[in-house]
């Protein structure tokens, strides 16, 4: 499949860094999980602070919400979600798809 975007959005290591911040220190190191090129955005939730980045010239972006069961504790879980504008990602065909199953069953975490 081609394309224009990293293939990468989030490296493990941010990942990981994420997964050793309790909420206080979330808010400190989260804009640094995004290009500093990108418009970045915070969306509070009660569970945690969402940051949302968005590249401006490809019409893509990224976000990372981890959730916190309490302030002073580590994440419960984190949620990475990408976003592409209404047209940008190309129809998946069965090919694609079983080449991105395969790559995934690849990755280790």
């Amino acid at each position: 499949m081609t394309n224009d975007w990293p293939d990468i959005l989030v490296r493990k290591a941010s990942v990981d860094r994420t997964f050793d911040a309790n909420e206080s220190q979330w808010t400190q190191i989260a804009p640094q999980m995004i290009a500093p090129d990108w418009s970045l955005r915070f969306a509070e939730h009660a569970t945690g602070t969402e940051i949302i980045g968005l590249d401006p010239t490809k019409s893509f972006g990224v976000s990372i919400q981890p959730f916190f069961a309490k302030e002073t504790s580590l994440p419960i879980t984190v949620v990475i979600g990408t976003y592409f504008r209404l047209g940008m990602f190309p129809l998946l065909t069965e090919k694609d798809k079983l080449e991105m199953e395969l790559e995934a069953q690849k990755r280790t975490w």
